[in-house]
């Protein structure tokens, strides 16, 4: 064989190899591969000969394939692991094709994770060769978003590390976190994204008008939300209300899934072994089966063919047989199955047979497909321009969108269930283009309320990998991971944290990485990693701190000439550290909370006591504490209550002393009363009495009074109504209201309440603990609640809150929040 310059030699297990090629044994067959090199600023190419069957091989170093995970049996399976290089994508090509397209195109290959492609061969076949592309891409933002999927009114993502959220209309459980949110007669949900199932690494999910399916890592099928059809496919047709699964249900245990998509009312999904299957409502013959009856468990379907993906639109069905060949069935009254007819069809039925076909979707009465060339085709409705071709006239046949560019994507959206049909591709250069429906809601992200019934382009300041187009609303991801959406927001399905309806691209979680937090009453301020500082929420007395007296329905940036270490939202003023130690406080100052020695509201980050460096503070209902880098305690504001703990009832301005046979070193304020934690691990409180836990539920303490003398404490948090505190040894203790549960004991004895501290969580060792401060003029409700956080990185909530329009049942035991 013909050796080059790039050549090199490389040493297999146990034995040298040529310098451009290697072969190694295995039980069944042999691995050979060729390693080419070339300049760095160059592709860096790979290329792979597979001769038979094959068992184990592994590349000389981490540069070359790994090879590995072979599956026993007389076909043999080799699993590609990509090359990881921050700032590069890899693409495996076969010949000049790529081959780990979103729908692979044959039998013996399929893409099965992020970063992994399996390669299957039996024994005689010709050799194939592949390699590797190595192309430069934007760097991901940290907790990026490489799959999302938009469904009627919900939205569903993966994130980069295989976590799975969701958000929006949650009325029959499809967001999959336990709860169905209603508003009275009128449905309800989430506007911010919310993990699902957090003990699985998920794969792909597809979000559908009502229900969410989804793959874990290992192949295993999930689904959740409504089923009074059997569109979850879990043997159960529930026809009671409220008609749902609110948590993922397993499907399908006897097989291993790699593609599916949730419809209307019907689900598809492809296994590994490239059979399809289908479940759910089939009035009009959705399912593909030959029949109308309704199914609550897979039933597998064109038998005759090999499939590598498939579309649920809302009643029809539309696959990707592996050859490349179309398939089409069920509704059929736009011509949407794309067979020059508008006949329903019970059957699998071949359309555009003169095109081999790539990628294909539907949303019930159009249909748009990239063929392999990467044209991009349409056909059926057409009533808002949906099909792209400039006219309003449907087509039964398909007709080609905008012939001057190459495609790598497209989703169909809105149709029956909604008013304005739509469509959103993304051509290969990374542009965003949407067209279609659009007066309802803004949907094509334009910037307009205008139907278009051509191609135009959105967010032009972008590069796009993705998108989906759901029922009013689409979501999409820029090339660098980042995840945005826009159209109808009325439940909350857009993930910004609004119900409104946004005419262009807003992102659904800012790029920023946050290390901190704390809310307010009706504020919230954070940290970011890079130590800038953020603000948003009620703001007419200047608690975000941004200089204005302007509410903020989002972050925006504080103290921009600082760096910032830590942060403490009170009632209606914030505190805030910065990085070298300086004290810093903004908001109302009715009392002298600042403690600037004015009475004056500040809408900007004003310092406290010039020179003085601090360690510790917390910001209370109209007073503040602090700790300063010497251990001293220091309390300003409002002392009605003997909250300073220095014997009087007299507020101050400015910082003054407070307990100084002390040195301190954590502290933690409320409503009228202040605990602490002393250098020494005694704990103290004082202040109004009832939260205390000092034995007495009557007499106010204007002094420090020892609480839990028999132990070494760590930690402290005051609540509104109840208080917890963390040992030395990791154990947890309560004292105060047990109304709805804050205790974590799994008691809701009403009106029930302790003066001394109880151990709670005990088959737990925990390192944070945060009790409810909502203020009780407002929202009562919103200080019966508590968080921890155990030394096992779990997060748990008890108790019970109000969240906006919709209320979390309360829980007298812990919930994990995340793992």
């Amino acid at each position: 064989m013909k050796t080059g310059p790039e050549d090199r030699y490389v040493k297999s297990r146990g034995r040298e190899s040529t310098a451009n090629s290697r072969t190694v044994a295995t039980a069944t067959g042999q691995l050979a591969f060729r390693r080419s090199i070339y300049p760095r600023h160059r592709l860096r190419g790979y290329a792979v000969t597979l001769l038979s069957a094959l068992s184990i091989a592994t590349g000389a170093n981490s540069e070359e394939f790994l090879i590995s995970g072979i599956q026993p049996g007389t076909n043999g399976q080799v699993i590609i692991q990509y090359p990881s290089e921050p700032g590069y994508r890899f693409t495996l090509l076969h010949g000049t094709t790529v081959a780990d397209v979103h729908t692979p195109l044959l039998t013996n290959r399929a893409r099965i994770g992020p970063d992994q492609f399996a390669v299957q061969k039996t024994p005689g076949q010709a050799m194939e060769f592949y390699r590797l592309q190595r192309t430069s891409v934007p760097p991901l933002q940290p907790g990026a978003y490489p799959s999302v999927s938009a469904g009627g009114y919900h939205s569903a993502a993966l994130k980069s590390d295989g976590s799975l959220w969701t958000w929006g209309s949650d009325e029959y459980g499809q967001l999959g976190n336990g709860t169905i949110i209603m508003n009275g007669a009128v449905a309800s949900g989430n506007p911010h994204p919310s993990q699902v199932g957090t003990n699985q690494t998920w794969l792909a999910v597809s979000a559908g008008l009502w229900h969410t399916i989804a793959i874990a890592a290992d192949g295993t099928l999930w689904s959740w939300g409504r089923n009074d059809d059997g569109q979850l496919g879990n043997g159960v047709f529930d026809t009671n209300a409220p008609y749902c699964e609110s948590v993922p249900q397993h499907v399908g245990a006897n097989k291993s899934w790699a593609a599916v998509s949730a419809g209307a009312m019907h689900t598809l999904a492809v296994a590994t072994d490239h059979t399809l299957w289908a479940w759910g409502y089939n009035g009009d013959g959705e399912l593909g089966d030959g029949t109308r009856t309704s199914r609550n468990v897979p039933e597998q379907i064109g038998q005759g063919k090999t499939w590598a993906a498939a579309s649920a639109g809302e009643y029809c069905s539309i696959a990707l047989a592996t050859d490349g060949t179309l398939w089409a069935w069920g509704d059929n009254s736009y011509g949407q199955l794309g067979d020059g007819t508008q006949t329903n069809r019970l059957y699998p039925m071949a359309v555009a047979t003169n095109k081999t076909w790539n990628v294909v979707k539907t949303s019930g009465f159009h249909t748009v497909a990239i063929a392999a060339d990467g044209s991009l085709w349409a056909w059926g409705d057409n009533s808002a321009g949906e099909l792209g071709d400039g006219s309003l006239i449907a087509s039964s046949l398909p007709v080609q969108v905008a012939t001057n560019k190459t495609w790598a994507y497209a989703s169909a959206g809105g149709d029956d269930f909604f008013n304005y049909p739509f469509t959103m591709a993304v051509v290969t250069d990374g542009t965003l283009w949407g067209w279609g429906g659009n007066v309802f809601a803004g949907q094509l992200g334009d910037g307009t309320f205008e139907n278009q019934p051509l191609p135009a382009q959105v967010a032009t300041n972008q590069t796009w990998a993705g998108v989906s187009a759901g029922g009013e609303h689409t979501v999409a991801l820029a090339s660098d991971g980042t995840l945005w959406s826009w159209g109808n927001g009325s439940s909350g399905q857009l993930g910004d944290g609004r119900v409104l309806d946004q005419v262009s691209p807003q992102q659904v979680a800012t790029n920023q990485i946050w290390a901190a937090v704390s809310a307010g009453c009706d504020h919230t301020v954070t940290i970011a990693a890079n130590g800038t500082l953020w603000g948003w929420g009620y703001n007419a007395d200047g608690r975000v701190g941004d200089g204005t007296l302007i509410d903020r329905a989002a972050p925006v940036a504080v103290g921009t000439t600082q760096r910032w270490a830590s942060v403490s939202a009170g009632y209606r003023h914030t505190l805030g550290l910065t990085t070298d130690g300086q004290l810093w406080a903004w908001g109302d100052n009715y009392y002298g909370e600042l403690g600037d020695g004015t009475l004056t509201n500040r809408s900007a980050p004003v310092l406290v006591t010039p020179g003085k460096t601090w360690s510790a503070f917390s910001a209370g209902i109209d007073f503040s504490m602090a700790i300063d880098t010497s251990g001293n305690l220091w309390a300003w504001g409002d002392n009605s209550y003997g909250q300073f703990g220095n014997g009087t009832q007299t507020g101050s301005t400015v910082p003054i002393p407070v307990a100084m046979n002390k040195t301190w070193s954590s502290v933690s304020t409320s409503w009228g009363y202040t605990l602490a934690v002393a250098t020494d691990g005694s704990l103290w409180a004082w202040g109004v009495a009832g939260t205390l836990g000092d034995g007495d539920s009557s007499d106010n303490e204007s002094l420090p009074v020892p609480i839990g003398t028999n132990r070494l404490w760590a930690a402290v948090s005051a609540g509104i109504s109840h208080a917890m505190a963390i040992t030395a040894d990791g154990s947890l203790w309560v004292w105060g209201e047990n109304a709805f549960g804050e205790f974590g004991d799994g008691d809701l004895n009403v009106g029930y309440s302790s003066d001394l501290p109880e151990a709670t969580a005990t088959n737990k060792t925990w390192t944070a603990v945060d009790c409810g401060r909502g203020v009780s003029d407002l929202q009562p409700e919103d200080s019966h609640y508590s968080c921890g956080l155990a030394t096992d990185g779990t997060l748990w909530a008890w108790g019970i809150t109000t969240l906006g329009s919709w209320e979390m049942a309360h829980k007298s035991t812990g919930r994990v929040l995340s793992g």
